[in-house]
């Protein structure tokens, strides 16, 4: 299986949980996975809100591979982004109780 050989991912947030998992399945398809997190990882090690950190890791990314095919956004409260599409998609009706969630529970 590899439907993603020769493809370059950057996942933020890759180093644990669903980034971690997100980032062995792009693997296991053939993708050059590429992970910024502030806790260790196997590529790079650092903080998305650090604008020096972050271009560090562009740099890093772009000179080994010189492109990237998919950006996957799991950085920090990933949750309320999915939700939030996830209601888009059926009505605005909902938001403002999603919206509150993100400073009620870490994980939102």
């Amino acid at each position: 299986m590899c439907h993603f050989k020769e493809k370059v991912v950057v996942v933020t947030g890759g180093a644990q949980g669903i980034g971690k998992v997100i980032c062995e399945e792009f693997k296991k398809a053939g993708a050059a996975v590429c992970v910024i997190d502030i806790q260790e990882n196997d590529y790079f090690v650092g903080n998305l809100a650090d604008k020096d950190c972050l271009e560090k890791f562009a740099e890093q990314v772009i000179s080994q591979y010189g492109h990237v095919d998919y950006l996957i956004n799991n950085a920090k409260k990933p949750y309320i982004l999915c939700e939030f599409m996830h209601d888009m998609g059926n009505s605005m009706g909902g938001l403002g109780s999603y919206m509150k969630l993100i400073d009620r529970y870490d994980m939102y």
